[in-house]
């Protein structure tokens, strides 16, 4: 049969390749918006022209969806390794990836490995986004199987980029096995990384927690950052703490690296740090306990299809950054520096960068005391409501419940974040709270809430554990539970405690029968208790 495009779209490559039929396309209607396909699946979308005619500076840059995913997976890198001079690819598809890699200047040479020669063709259609590619004399392509290329390789890398298709595309899913991760450690330098590339969209948590569990039973260090609305990417060292902090220097020493980073509105290393979610003293105990992804047993292979068809959503990642608790920071002991400065132009379209953006413009329309009907701003609009319903009936238990409730709602939103406790909003609803405009149970539903925001682990735990035993709490159990262990956990509580704490309290609320991401989420905290 025949299957004709819409008008709107002009094809501009269109090729049967000796692996996948690759096909690039252009929307008309958007100027300079080329989408890279794979066997009719996108892989790539990218606009070719940042300003079009109209578009003011104060609005940013115009960019695809997909185009932050492909800048961070090798912006993050070099931060990581900043003196990488021997680079690896896997994978080249738009080709933006190894452009932006090259914005290093300490980079020798950089070897892009890519099955599909008609990929690098279609790629080059989206010139001059990826010129570097092409164009810089370090660039190497390579047009090998991956497996192939890296088994039969005398090179080793200080940092190897692993960006393939996905997983459902034939062949691929065998890229994120306990095998491969074994096969590809020998070409890695002693402090060298893999930073894997892993996608939570179309995509079940069983899936996406066997290719983490495959990872984890082969690399001792890693760190999972959020590089997309639900993209993944995992940095990984062969050595105990490998992999290290990220060097925020380059902003200000690598123009090509800041320029591309400005793409994103992303000028310091703390609106990276927002993007950490976990690493593997938080994830490890939890992993351990799943089946990882091998040739053997092809979990991914199976299973991705399905996923695909089904139009899964793995987000247990996701459900563990948005926990208003400071897990990472007391389970995972790292340290995240405060998302305190805005993206400078303004932005309509959604980023990656979208949820602390929003904790400052939440804060901001606080000091303005702006009611104003804005996209985002319906957390503080509430808190406006039941701040001025409960000024009326001070003392009411219906108002101060209603207060609490819209408390929540900027605590939820702003908490992971920022540091919340430093605000003038903060100090505001602990004035509140601390009156007789509001009853007992809601005064120290908020104590408990500062408490976490300090991360004051003896108050923590005492607070929670007084709540856990009282019959009139207004925090629901999880929340509750959590705070208590990180309390016991910052307090250094031994194995015997911890155990005994999760049997005690934090089993009751483990889901059984159907399993969602929010559920994943709280099973991953327990097994680090239980450990």
């Amino acid at each position: 049969g025949t299957v004709e495009m819409h008008d709107d779209y002009d094809v501009l490559l269109h090729v049967d390749g000796r692996t996948a039929t690759v096909t690039v396309t252009h929307d008309r209607e958007r100027p300079g918006y080329h989408t890279l396909f794979t066997n009719g699946k996108p892989d790539a979308s990218i606009r070719t022209i940042r300003w079009p005619e109209g578009r003011e500076k104060h609005e940013g840059p115009v960019l695809a969806g997909d185009e932050p995913t492909q800048l961070l997976i090798a912006l993050i890198p070099l931060m990581a390794r900043p003196d990488a001079a021997e680079v690896a690819a896997i994978g080249m598809g738009s080709g933006v990836s190894s452009h932006t890699l090259l914005s290093s200047p300490n980079i020798e040479h950089l070897d892009t490995v890519e099955i599909e020669p008609f990929m690098a063709e279609g790629a080059k259609l989206f010139d001059p986004i990826n010129r570097r590619t092409f164009t810089d004399p370090r660039s190497n392509i390579i047009f090998n199987d991956a497996k192939a290329y890296f088994a039969a390789a005398e090179a080793s890398y200080d940092i190897v980029v692993s960006e393939p298709s996905n997983p459902w595309v034939a062949g691929v899913s065998s890229l994120f096995t306990v095998e491969f991760y074994d096969e590809i450690s020998r070409y890695l330098k002693d402090d060298g990384l893999l930073c894997q590339w892993m996608h939570g969209y179309e995509l079940s948590d069983e899936l996406l927690l066997s290719v983490l569990a495959a990872l984890d039973s082969r690399f001792p260090d890693y760190r999972v950052y959020r590089v997309g609305n639900r993209d993944w990417l995992i940095l990984a060292s062969k050595q105990e703490d490998g992999v290290g902090e990220l060097h925020g220097e380059v902003f200000e020493q690598w123009t090509d690296f800041a320029a591309d980073a400005a793409l994103l509105g992303i000028h310091h290393r703390s609106q990276i740090d927002a993007l950490l979610v976990a690493n593997d003293e938080m994830l490890r105990p939890y992993l351990r306990t799943r089946q990882a992804n091998s040739d053997a047993r092809p979990i991914l292979d199976n299973g991705a299809e399905k996923a695909r068809f089904f139009r899964r959503s793995a987000e247990a990642l996701l459900e563990l950054r948005f926990i208003p608790l400071p897990l990472a920071e007391i389970f995972g002991g790292l340290e995240r520096r405060p998302y305190t400065e805005r993206i400078p132009d303004r932005r309509t379209d959604e980023h990656v960068l979208e949820e602390p953006e929003r904790a400052l413009f939440l804060m901001r329309l606080f000091d303005l005391d702006d009611h104003g009907d804005y996209v985002g701003s319906a957390a503080i609009g509430s808190y406006f409501t039941q701040r001025a319903n409960l000024a009326g009936k001070p003392g009411d238990a219906v108002m101060a419940k209603a207060w609490l409730d819209a408390v929540y709602g900027v605590y939820y939103e702003a908490a992971p974040w920022i540091r919340l406790e430093q605000t003038p909003f903060w100090a505001e609803v602990l004035e509140t709270a601390r009156s007789n405009r509001v009853t007992e149970p809601v005064r120290r539903a908020v104590e408990l809430f500062d408490a976490a925001l300090r991360q004051d682990g003896g108050q923590m735990r005492a607070l929670a554990m007084a709540e856990i035993e009282s019959d009139d709490s207004l925090v629901h159990g999880r929340i509750l539970t959590l705070t208590a262990a990180l309390g016991l956990a910052a307090d250094g509580a031994s194995v015997e405690e911890r155990r005994r704490f999760a049997a005690e309290f934090m089993r009751e609320h483990v889901a059984e029968g159907s399993i969602t991401s929010e559920d994943i989420a709280y099973e991953i905290m327990v097994a680090w208790m239980e450990q």
